[in-house]
């Protein structure tokens, strides 16, 4: 015989992703980050000079600020199509 109960479990849930640069929020309810954004996460490796050996670095970032962050790069990205190609 199997003797039941009704329990209530109480869950956490991501209600909001929101980028660490501009504090744009990125969660929709049709999608977890509704294709326009990006995390990052990186564990210092050994002898790491500027996080120190293993400590993790998580960020997320939006789209318009990945784009300006790219822009930046002294060797762009291969996105000459999304205007990133070096003048």
């Amino acid at each position: 015989m199997k003797v039941t109960a009704t329990r209530v479990v109480e869950q956490t849930e991501v209600t909001s992703i929101l980028c660490n640069k501009c504090g744009k929020e990125m969660l929709t309810k049709c999608s977890p980050r509704d294709g326009n954004g990006v995390h990052v996460g990186y564990d210092g490796g050994f002898d790491s000079k500027h996080f120190g050996d293993g400590v993790s670095v998580d960020f997320d970032l939006c789209e318009e600020c990945l784009f300006n962050l790219c822009k930046e790069f002294k060797h762009l990205p291969n996105s000459a199509e999304v205007g990133l190609d070096p003048k």
